[in-house]
């Protein structure tokens, strides 16, 4: 029986997502590197994807992570932040994710991003401090983008006015509100909309994309991808738009994997290659950094994630790509990850043929989840274990076939046996 030990041993083993829970309650969170920054009840925390630990950073609200640095909104609750005589306004802070010391830049805004050194935000045009304003005029329409620098310690006000706020090399991107702008941006007859615009930060020139935005943006070297119902991406150099035509919200970007979510369901798709793949991962609100993504999943989508008895909480998790079959493409667009290869996929869901003509519907039961240490390892959302928690179509690989053949020829020999001599002792014991 040795040799069929060591066939087990053999036997390609498929692993497609890994996906872990943090078992921490969580909205907004962004992640860089191994460290997920994310906001509960008011305060923003961090919890490292390694060493398993959460972190108490500050109070606050919607985090964005670059590097070791975390930038998010202050309520000043009683303590006047930015020094204007009043306990109204929002302040921009930031604080390295190792010591988690907070530095208050003292001015006021909203959805900070980061770039480098550069922290960019959205202040309300009555809070915008004293200093570099090209134009005047677009104190009257809201929100002004701002730039902070956290290393010289220097705040630069342009002449823009917008909210959500991102930042390449040379440009900020940023959405404009067509009914404070008094403006019909996107040119579809109404004045209803947010339409995505570049500013260029060498000249303070703000051009109009002339496209319509549901959602924040999300840019990475170079691509900004949004949605209005469909997922989009725009080159922000040549300010050319790709449109995926694929229905999604809430898109993040790394390089030119895309991951977005549809109906409570995560998928990924390659600007690129158009590569398209259901994540088989229940969750909303995705962020991506190189191989893993971080999301968060209702508890009362699939039952008690945090351990605590209960399933009434929004609970942070995160997934690594593994590359299951081992053909060099991401499994966070590869459609069928348990074979070589992308596959034709007939019906259009995300899911190659090859892993969705046997997969029963997904099975929304609760399933309890075993614990291993301190990190629940949970049950997929199709009712079998993520071992490190696979989510995935449940065909059956060929190698598992070839398996219970070696098993047949082995144990059928062996099993005749047994029963021929079960048949003659009856014989004799019976008399004939």
């Amino acid at each position: 029986m040795r040799w069929m030990f060591v066939l087990l041993l053999l036997l390609p083993v498929s692993y497609a997502l890994v996906v872990e829970s943090s078992g921490s309650v969580g909205q907004n969170p962004v992640i860089y590197g191994d460290v997920i920054a994310y906001a509960r009840e008011g305060s923003i925390y961090v919890y490292d994807a390694v060493s398993k630990q959460e972190n108490f950073v500050a109070i606050g609200s919607d985090p964005f992570e670059f590097g070791f640095i975390v930038v998010f909104e202050t309520p000043e609750k009683g303590v006047d932040l930015n020094g204007d005589g009043d306990f109204d306004d929002e302040v921009i802070q930031f604080a390295d994710v190792r010591d988690r010391k907070v530095v208050n830049t003292h001015v006021a805004g909203r959805h900070p991003s980061l770039f480098s050194d550069l922290i960019v935000f959205a202040s309300p045009w009555e809070e915008v401090p004293n200093g570099n304003v090209s134009d005047a005029g677009v104190y009257d329409k809201g929100s002004v983008i701002v730039q902070f620098d956290r290393r010289k310690n220097e705040t630069k006000v342009f002449g823009a006015s917008g909210d959500f706020p991102v930042m390449t090399a040379n440009a900020i991107v940023f959405l404009q509100d067509e009914n404070k702008a008094g403006s019909d941006l996107d040119a579809d007859q109404d004045r209803l909309d947010q339409v995505v615009s570049v500013l260029d930060r060498t000249s303070g020139k703000v051009s109009n994309t002339h496209f319509a935005s549901m959602s924040k943006l999300s840019l990475s070297r170079g691509l900004v991808v949004f949605s209005d119902g469909l997922v989009k991406a725009m080159d922000v150099k040549s300010e050319t738009l790709k449109d995926t035509k694929l229905e999604g919200s809430d898109p993040a970007l790394f390089g030119d994997v895309v991951i977005y979510e549809n109906d409570g369901e995560l998928f990924g798709y390659a600007l690129n290659s158009g590569a398209r793949a259901k994540l088989q991962v229940k969750g909303v609100h995705p962020s991506i950094f190189e191989k893993k993504i971080a999301f968060v999943t209702s508890e009362q989508v699939l039952g008690d994630l945090n351990g605590d008895g209960k399933a009434n909480a929004v609970v942070m998790r995160f997934a690594r790509d593994n590359d299951a079959d081992r053909d060099n493409i991401s499994d966070f667009i590869d459609n069928c990850p348990d074979v070589q290869g992308l596959q034709p996929d007939h019906d259009r869901d995300g899911v190659g043929d090859a892993c969705d003509k046997d997969s029963p519907p997904i099975d929304e039961e609760v399933h309890e989840a075993p614990r291993e240490g301190n990190v629940l390892v949970e049950t997929n959302e199709t009712g079998s274990q993520e071992s490190g928690a696979i989510e995935k179509g449940s065909h059956v690989a060929w190698y598992w076939y070839v398996l219970g053949a070696f098993i047949l020829i082995a144990v059928a020999p062996f099993a005749f046996k047994v029963g021929v001599r079960y048949y003659r002792r009856r014989r004799k014991s019976f008399g004939f």
